[in-house]
């Protein structure tokens, strides 16, 4: 299975930054206008009632942004494609993420769902954890080559061989 670094870059990098960028912005943004329009705004009814509202919904959505980011997403930003070293081994685990560890990447293989849960799972190859947005066939102890990227982990190529 391939997976295209550029979806990788988009998905996991430059989404969730233009995301954090807009989510830091439109808070200042809202502390501007509250601070200039407070003694209207006290008058109007529920106005605490729609602040809470505003930063519980601020504060969802900056830790989906840094779950993403964290996950390997960050590196990306000095990691290029080139950087990819391959290596063989045998898969000891297979773990499923969510959507806050890795977002939903377009690749070929969402159509068909024998090759998972496009919600992503880690792989991890002789000692070493690796991400892919779907898993396909593989399962626990199967011997695979795989080209990833060493610093965020992103699996570029994944597909059993023989030993």
């Amino acid at each position: 299975m391939y997976f295209d670094y550029a979806g990788y870059v988009r998905e996991c990098l430059n989404i969730p930054l233009e995301e954090l960028i807009s989510l830091i912005l439109g808070t200042l943004g809202a502390i501007i206008f509250l601070i200039y329009m407070k003694h209207t705004l006290r008058t109007f009814p529920g106005i605490r009632f729609l602040i809470l509202i505003v930063v519980l919904s601020t504060i969802d959505e900056t830790c989906l942004v840094i779950g993403e980011l964290s996950h390997g997403g960050i590196y990306l930003l000095r990691e290029k494609e080139s950087d990819a070293v391959e290596m063989q081994g045998e898969i000891t685990e297979i773990t499923g993420l969510n959507y806050y560890s890795l977002p939903i990447i377009e690749c070929d293989y969402y159509e068909n769902m024998k090759y998972g849960d496009p919600t992503g799972y880690e792989f991890t190859i002789n000692g070493i954890q690796c991400t892919a947005p779907v898993k396909g066939s593989l399962k626990s102890g199967d011997y695979v080559s795989v080209t990833y990227l060493p610093r965020s982990g992103y699996i570029l190529y994944i597909d059993k061989v023989e030993q």
